[in-house]
């Protein structure tokens, strides 16, 4: 339980087929967000003033994932 004396959710306790819905309608709206100029010259590597919002938006959203996953499985 939380501070505040609710419950923590876990991932666990979701349904594994909505989950992956849930996160491909995610993952499919911010893929068909990217813009050609955002893949031109690495754009999504430049630290400031990058045009390449939703390449790093998708690629955040694959670290959280990720990360998620990994400490899911530590805290099992």
């Amino acid at each position: 339980s939380s501070k505040e004396g609710r419950t923590q959710c876990n991932i666990l306790d979701f349904d594994p087929m909505e989950l992956a819905r849930q996160f491909t309608i995610i993952e499919s709206k911010l893929f068909c967000a990217i813009q050609p100029e955002e893949l031109l010259a690495l754009e999504w590597t430049k630290k400031s003033d990058s045009k390449a919002v939703n390449v790093k938006a998708m690629s955040k959203l694959s670290t959280d994932l990720a990360n998620l996953v990994a400490d899911t499985i530590l805290h099992l």
